[in-house]
């Protein structure tokens, strides 16, 4: 990069900050008080309520042991594990008042197949919950998940569909 080229970035940066009234928020990821969608002082004090985890296995964090007569379920978001995005899992623990999360799991490098054998590892130490993963592009997690796991475990969606002007009741899992 030539020293004009720095200056013609340097000036861009300058001007888009004089232009965007909440530049710091917005471009910088730094928001002062005002300007933050959630209340920074009540984030602070949740930091203090965060729990170190009992156990981590691999890149998943079981912040609570399992316990029999919990009620778990589990959602997930999958990527293209390739470094861009995470596939991620969180579990929830509906039998306590509030409900708590009892583990976490996020990766960024896991291949969506694989992720489909992770989540079945997560949710068997959870005592074969119910899992709600995501329904996107990536479907091979999908298609592992429900050859590794009960699939009267694995969250459904029932869609109509019309097929020569009857409709017909579809589950499609995800």
């Amino acid at each position: 990069m030539t020293d004009a080229e720095a200056t013609d970035i340097k000036i861009s940066i300058e001007t888009l900050r004089r232009n965007t009234p909440n530049f710091d928020t917005e471009f910088m990821l730094n928001p002062s008080e005002d300007e933050s969608y959630f209340n920074l002082q009540e984030l602070k004090k949740q930091e203090q309520l965060v729990k170190e985890p009992e156990l981590v296995s691999g890149e998943f964090k079981m912040f609570y042991r399992f316990n029999p007569s919990g009620r778990y379920a589990g959602g997930m978001d999958i990527s293209k594990g390739i470094g861009r995005d995470s596939s991620t899992s969180v579990f929830i623990d509906f039998s306590t008042i509030p409900a708590r999360v009892v583990a976490t799991y996020k990766n960024n490098k896991i291949n969506p197949t694989d992720f489909g054998d992770e989540i079945a590892r997560q949710g068997h130490m959870l005592g074969t919950c119910l899992v709600a993963p995501e329904n996107n592009y990536e479907t091979a997690t999908l298609l592992r998940l429900s050859q590794v796991y009960p699939t009267s475990r694995i969250y459904k969606q029932s869609i109509m569909k019309y097929i020569k002007a009857r409709k017909i009741k579809t589950e499609v899992l995800g």
